[in-house]
This record gives structure tokens, sequence and C-alpha cells, in this order.
């Protein structure tokens, strides 16, 4: 046994490679780290801006991937280097899961949002699958990358097309799912979950088996790859292996029909047959799973059905089917608000109370609320809180501020702005938030247009809406509180990231062209990433020599980083400067602990000291083929 050592904070995170000879930590310290499995550290990656909740490896081992709880992904070269110059920013919460497709080119990342979202290496937003109703807790590719799997704490796991169009609904367990995976052939899904169960199904939402041994939430899941065993590990402190040939043809048999009504419990009381106590027992967790479900959609009839069978099944349920089931009601009568019948939803709050007369009517509120009128009106002034904003951020100000107070006078505790920290009251002051936003994003949009011009006056509009709005997020400098340079600075920014693209296109006239426009329209923005970029694929696309300023640029503004030292020595390389290629491979050489790496390296500078060249047709494409 090894212990690894060199974090600085808590632990989050840990994945190995696939080839199983490296290990990749993140932690709290706000860094990742790759090891070699004897104890000694290969690299560090840079320093991230928060804590580290999530890492990968792509399938082929020569990506990486970190998820940061400032709601970042990044995607980097196992090297260190990173591939995008800018984080993969669009969760509106912490990133729980990430992970890469098994051709590497796109990422999919799982928020607490309920979002997962799928992104090209570029940093562009491929699409936002959306459809669970709580946070996301794991996300897995299917083996030919067509597919991909998410599992929430609402239960459930969905199968989607990667344009974001739900393929399935996978539902049986009782409590979140914590762990997916595919089989090596993609016919079958296991899924981990805190009921204490590993479920099997197929593709087409068939449940196939359930493994009950488990006594404690399931947090990871791995198929052999042969597919014909699966491993599973749980807080019980155990590892379990399944062996996933069953020989006996009838008890498999009644297993797949008992797990297929498993999803459909009502069909298994036909099934004489395949019934037995644990079988039973099983499918009546499953009914209360469904029923909890029908509860949130208010379906308060239907829900009592499905206690009332589960409590049939396992007699060691003795809850109160309608008491269990009475939130429905409440529901209901959240719904009859929105469609204006307040009458008719304070008497279904007080049909709720009878039967429970303990009912909190609106968890959302700190305190226990047990008056039917006052909970109408906090669900109508939710409501018309709802009008408001969407009024303020169409420009309505006057209107937006009306409805406000109307929200107001139906629940003077009401929080009229939920993205902010603090509770908001000031009906015109939230107006003018929300319409702030509003303007701020379509200049945002306007600079991707590069209409900088319209862009400004959005800003100022914002501006004069609310003076505190932050214009870039990212960069608290007192010079970008001023419209016309945070609009030179996001469209720097926008360059960057379009020139980045055209360099890795091989497009590297275009590519210098736009690293120009961006420090023509802010010198003060710099992104050492992005010279090195150009740096490194213009060197190995044939254009060392028009690229070399951009790889002094790099090594200029983060003189100690060997990443950018090794991409400068590629283009003096192969532009003649063989005693400042050999410099600077040296320095790669001294800063990092990788086999692989170093091996390269030692090859280079032997051969470039034997008057050799070895970056033939063959090494460049191998290079960027990293």
């Amino acid at each position: 046994m090894t212990t690894l050592q060199g974090h600085k904070n808590y632990i989050n995170t840990l994945t190995f490679s696939s080839d199983g000879k490296t290990l990749l930590s993140g932690s709290s310290d706000k860094t990742i780290a790759l090891w070699n499995l004897d104890g000694s550290l290969i690299r560090n990656f840079p320093e991230h801006t928060s804590s580290i909740l999530a890492v990968a490896f792509s399938d082929d081992d020569r990506k990486v991937l970190s998820a940061t709880s400032d709601k970042k992904v990044h995607v980097w070269h196992k090297d260190g280097q990173s591939i995008t110059s800018f984080p993969l920013e669009g969760h509106s919460s912490k990133i729980n899961a990430i992970s890469f497709s098994p051709d590497a080119k796109t990422v999919a990342s799982g928020g607490a949002d309920a979002m997962v979202k799928l992104w090209n290496l570029d940093g562009s937003l491929i699409a936002t699958l959306e459809g669970h109703a709580s946070e996301i807790n794991t996300i897995a590719f299917s083996p030919d990358g067509k597919t991909i799997a998410s599992g929430s704490k609402d239960k459930m796991v969905k199968l989607w097309n990667l344009d974001g169009s739900l393929i399935a609904t996978l539902e049986s367990h009782a409590s979140e799912v914590n762990a997916i995976a595919f089989s090596p052939d993609g016919k079958t899904i296991a899924s981990g979950s805190s009921d204490n169960t590993v479920k099997l199904w197929q593709p087409d939402s068939t449940l196939i088996h359930t493994f009950l041994s488990h006594n404690g939430p399931i947090y990871a899941l791995a198929f052999s790859p042969d597919g014909k065993t699966l491993v599973s590990g749980s807080e019980d402190s155990t590892v379990k292996l399944w062996n996933l040939n069953l020989p006996d043809l009838i008890n498999r048999g009644c297993t797949w029909l008992e797990e297929y009504n498993i999803s459909r419990p009502d069909r298994f009381s036909q099934l004489e047959s395949c019934q037995n106590p644990q079988r039973l027992q099983a499918s009546a967790l499953s009914l209360v799973a469904q029923g909890e479900q029908l509860v949130k959609t208010g379906k308060f009839e239907e829900a009592i059905h499905k206690f009332e069978r589960a409590k049939q099944w396992n007699l060691k349920l003795t809850f109160d089917s309608q008491r269990k089931a009475v939130p429905a009601l409440v529901k209901q009568a959240e719904n009859l608000v929105l469609e204006g019948k307040r009458d008719e939803a304070i008497y279904k709050l007080k049909e709720a109370q009878t039967l429970d007369p303990n009912l909190d009517l609106n968890p959302d509120t700190k305190e226990v609320e047990t008056d039917a009128e006052i909970v109408a009106n906090q669900f109508t002034a939710v409501k018309k809180r709802g009008e408001a904003t969407t009024l303020a951020r169409e420009g309505n100000l006057d209107e937006a501020i009306a409805r406000f107070e109307e929200a107001q006078t139906l629940d003077p505790n009401l929080d009229l702005n939920l993205s902010t920290a603090e509770v908001e009251t000031d009906a015109a002051t939230v107006a003018k938030q929300f319409a702030a936003d509003k303007k701020h994003e379509e200049g945002t949009k306007l600079v991707k247009e590069g209409q900088l011009d319209k862009a400004i006056a959005k800003f100022k509009e914002a501006q004069n809406l609310n003076p505190d709005i932050d214009l870039i997020s990212d960069n608290s400098d007192e010079q970008y509180k001023q419209p016309e340079m945070a609009v030179r600075y996001l469209a720097a920014i926008e360059k960057f990231k379009k020139g980045e693209s055209s360099a890795k296109k091989g497009e590297i006239d275009e590519a210098i062209a736009l690293f120009k426009e961006a420090q023509n329209l802010d010198p003060n923005v710099k992104k050492a990433s992005s010279w090195n970029t150009l740096c490194r694929f213009g060197a190995l696309q044939g254009r060392a020599a028009a690229v070399l300023f951009a790889c002094e640029t790099a090594v200029s503004l983060e003189a100690e980083n060997a990443v950018y030292q090794d991409s400068r020595g590629l283009a003096r390389a192969l532009t003649g400067n063989i005693e400042g290629a050999i410099e600077d491979f040296q320095a790669f050489l001294d800063s990092i602990n990788n086999n692989s790496a170093q091996f390269w390296r030692k090859e280079w500078i032997y051969s470039l000291r034997n008057d050799k060249n070895p970056f033939t047709e063959q090494e460049l494409q191998r290079l960027l083929e990293e």
C-alpha cells in the first residue's frame, strides 16, 4: 500500500486512468494532481479558482477534465496544458459530474441545477438537457458515444440523444441515483442508488434485474471488459462482484418479469408463479417510489392506490396512505392558484388539513404554515412575482413594479429577487435589477456578434438601471466598470477564442489577425494559454516562424510554465534555433515527472545535438493528435 502526499486540503475526487497506471486527484486546495501508483507525483496542474469537485480522464488517457465549485469545467491535456483558454461556463450551481465522450471530442457536465450540458472542446455549448427535477449526481456516455445517461437525486435515470432529446426515463429506484455504467456492448445499463440497490436496465427502459444485498448507498459501478461481471462499491464498506451469467433460465425469466414489472408493479399481481416474499417486497418499494412521484405532480387518488398496494405486498410498511399522499392536495392548490382559482385553492388546502392537521401547507417558508388563506396568498404572491419579473425583463417597469407590490401585499415577507444573496423587498429596485440584467444579456450577445457600439449602448442602459451591476463577472478591475472598457474587454476575449479555434484548424494567418485584433481592443487582456495555443498549433502545422512571437509572448507572461517553454522549443527547433530549443526542452524535462513525455524530449535533444531533425511529418502528426 502507498500513501500519496502533496495536497494541502481535503481530497474530494479520484479517478484512475483507463490503463490503470496513473491516478488523478482533485482537492479543496484548488489543485488537481497526477500520480504514479508508486506514490510519485507526475505533475500538479495549474491552480484553479475554487475547490475541485470532480475529475475525469478521456478513454485514451490523453485528456483530463476538472470541475470546480464555482461552476466551471476545465479541459486539459494530460501534460498540464489547457485545451481551452477559458473554462466551460453555463451551470447556475455547482457541478457534480463530468465525462468525456469515447472519442474525447465532447464533454458532458451535470450540475446541482438539475441540468446536463454538452460542450465542444472549443468551449461552445452543444445542448442543455433539461428534464430532471433535482441535482445531477452522475453521468456516463454509451460506448458508441451516441447516448448519454444521467442519474439524479430525483431517483431517476434518463437517457438522451446528443442533440438534447430524451430517449427514455428509467424509473424504479426509491432514492437518489449515485452511479451509472454502460456495459461494453452498450446493451445494458447499471444504476446504483441510495436505496441500497443496483439495477440493470435495457436501453428501452426495461428493468432486467435488481441486486439487493448491499446495506448502504451505492456510489460506484463498473463492468468488466467482457461485460460478464459488474462491480459495485457501497457506503456499507463492501465491494461486491456480480456474475451476470444466469444459468437458471426459469429463474432468469421470472427475474426479468419481476424487474420488468417493478416499473409496472400492478401487473406483477398476475404473475403468481413468479411471486415470492422478496420479489413482492422489491416491487412494494417501487410502488412507494411511484406513489411519491404521483404526490409531487398532485395526483392524490392515484398515489393512495400505489401506497395501499405497496402495504399489501410489504407488511412492514405501516404509514397512513392518505397522510402520505396529502401533499398532492397542496400541489393541486398551488396549480389552482396559477389558474387564478384562489377560492378553490383554499378549499383544497383545507381538505388537506382535514386529513393531516399537522401538515405544513407551504414547506418553502421558514415557518410551519397552517392558515389556508395565508398560504393561498403566498402562492398567489409567487405567481405575481414571476409575472413581474417577466414584465421587468421586457422593459415594462411601471407594470412590473405594480405587480411586485401586489405580491408584497399578499405576502409581506416575499423575497422579490431570489438571484441575490440578500432578501430584496424594494419593488422599484428589483424591477430595475431584472431590466438591467436583460440589457446586459443583450449587450453581451451584441459583443459576440461584433456590434460593439450597440453593445456599449446596452451596457450603459444596464448601468443606468442598476449602477451596481457587474458588467464583467470575472474581473473586478475598476476600469471595467466603464461600459466602453467592459465591451472592449469582452470583445478581446471573443477574438482570442476565435483565434484559438482558427489555430487548431490550421488557419494560422486568420488566427494571428484575430490575436492582433484582440490586443488592439484591450492590451490588458493577457491570456498566456491563448498565446501558447497559437504557438504550438502554428509550429506543428508548418508555420513556426510566423508564430514564434506568440511563443515568446506566452513565455514572457508565465516564465515558469514549462509547457509554454516546451511549445517555444518546438518553434525554435523548426526555425533553426537548436540551442534555444534544447534549452527549452531541458527546462521541460527538469520540471515534469512523466515517463512518456520525458522519453520523447530526451530523444529530441539527442537528435538535435547530433544534427538530426526529430520532427518528421509523422512526429508532428503524433503531437497534433496528443
